[in-house]
C-alpha cells in the first residue's frame, strides 16, 4: 500500500499553517471604526463640555460634568490629557478672525488611557495654543472651538 501524502508531514503543517495566518490577517483588516478600549462599552454618548479662553496662560480649557447615573469613560481621541489629544489633525480647529486653525496631528493608541468621570464628577482639561499653530497677534480675539467628543459608559471596575 502506497500512501501519496501524509496529513502530519511538515510540509502539510506548514501550508495549514500559512493558512491559518492568512485568514487571520484577512480578519483583521477587515475590521472597521475605530478601536474601543475595553474600559468602554455600549453605544457613545455626545459630551456636552463648556469652553472657557485663557489668553494669558495660552490655553483653552473644557469642562465636562457626568449628569449620568454612570460613570463615563473619555477615551485619549476625546479628551485631552496634558494638553495632548489623539486626532489626525482634521478633527479639532479653532476659528480665530474668520480662520480656522487645525489642532496639529498626534498620532498614538493608547487603550487604557481612559479617563474615568463617575455621575456628578467633572473632568477639565486643555488645549495649547501652541498646537493650533495660533499666530500672536489673534491672542486676544474671540475663539470658538471645534470639538465634538464623544464618551462611552466605562465597565465596572470589578469586570
Amino acid at each position: 500500500m502506497h500512501c501519496h501524502r501524509n496529513p502530519c508531514s511538515m510540509e502539510t503543517i506548514d501550508m495549514r499553517i500559512g493558512l491559518i495566518m492568512c485568514l487571520l490577517v484577512a480578519l483583521v483588516s477587515c475590521t472597521s471604526g475605530p478601536r474601543i478600549s475595553s474600559d468602554r462599552v455600549g453605544e457613545s454618548i455626545v459630551v456636552r463640555y463648556s469652553m472657557t479662553d485663557v489668553p494669558n496662560e495660552g490655553r483653552i480649557y473644557i469642562s465636562y460634568t457626568n449628569d449620568t447615573k454612570a460613570a463615563i469613560c473619555l477615551g485619549a481621541e476625546n479628551w485631552p490629557s496634558n494638553g495632548l489629544l489623539l486626532n489626525n489633525g482634521e478633527e479639532v480647529s479653532l476659528a480665530v478672525g474668520g480662520r480656522a486653525f487645525f489642532l496639529e496631528s498626534v498620532q498614538d493608541y493608547c487603550p487604557r488611557c481612559n479617563i474615568r468621570v463617575e455621575p456628578g464628577a467633572k473632568s477639565v482639561a486643555y488645549l495649547k495654543y501652541e498646537s493650533f499653530k495660533l499666530p500672536a497677534d489673534l491672542i486676544g480675539a474671540k475663539k470658538t472651538l471645534s470639538f465634538q467628543p464623544v464618551g462611552y459608559r466605562c465597565r465596572s471596575r470589578g469586570s
